[in-house]
């Protein structure tokens, strides 16, 4: 499932570079109900439960970037879309959207103006590849040692093998740890382009907690069963999915 939310403020909404852990925050703050915790407490194994279990597209509406204050201004009304294989995550971040009566995004009053909740792209049965389109950056990195106590991000691109393997590697991590079972499915990813203005720059925290990460937005083919194939629209594709990264869709003819 998926679940499209749109805010509206007052004035224009002002968002610091490296505001995707605060939408992250939002959405944490809403789902952390009990039927949710009861949920993940009898399903997730406890060293598990820092997996994510949902992700979230860039805010769809375009910014002016003050590049003097380092600020993002977007107009007053933003829309952004989250998805899980987790319905009842959707669920509850539905009816908490319904039940505020606003919400605070880094100093910004937003009321919820639209909740729309649909199903992930239908795919036939005898489908095994899928035209997708990033509507947020999807991160395949892995840690290498820059020293022996510093381990750095090694970053891989869509044109590199280790970028679909990495990708594969996740989602069937996903599917093993919600499904309980061995992922019998592969999928395999390859970019649509061949340009490297598609790679992005995402910048998450602030101050001395404030973290660059490097992922790649545009079109892919992705290659696999139905059934991995959905799993992968609903839960993201690469890293940090609920932090902001990773999520695709099918996009419209």
């Amino acid at each position: 499932m998926k679940l499209k939310l749109s805010f509206k403020s007052s004035k224009e909404i002002v968002l610091k570079s490296g505001f995707n852990h605060l939408i992250q925050k939002l959405i944490l703050q809403i789902i952390e109900r009990p039927l949710t915790a009861w949920f993940i407490r009898e399903n997730i194994p406890e060293d598990e439960r820092d997996f994510e279990l949902f992700c979230f597209s860039e805010i769809q509406e375009r910014a002016l970037a003050d590049n003097i204050r380092k600020e993002l201004v977007y107009p007053p009304k933003i829309t952004f879309t989250v998805t899980s294989p987790v319905n009842i995550i959707l669920e509850q971040t539905a009816s908490g959207m319904i039940k505020a009566p606003y919400f605070e995004l880094a100093g910004n009053k937003l009321e919820i103006e639209n909740i729309e909740i649909t199903p992930v792209h239908t795919i036939a049965d005898d489908q095994e590849e899928l035209k997708i389109k990033a509507l947020s950056p999807i991160d395949a990195h892995a840690m290498v040692k820059k020293s022996e106590e510093i381990k750095i991000p090694h970053y891989f691109t869509p044109f590199e093998e280790q970028f679909s393997q990495l990708s594969n590697i996740i989602l069937q991590k996903k599917w093993e740890l919600l499904m309980k079972e061995s992922c019998p499915y592969d999928i395999n990813i390859k970019p649509l382009f061949t340009e490297t203005s598609y790679s992005k720059i995402v910048y998450f925290g602030s101050n001395e907690n404030r973290t660059a990460a490097k992922g790649w937005m545009g079109d892919y083919t992705l290659e696999g069963k139905k059934e991995i194939l959905k799993f992968a629209l609903e839960c993201g594709i690469g890293k940090r999915n609920s932090l902001g990264f990773g999520m695709i869709d099918v996009p419209s003819e």
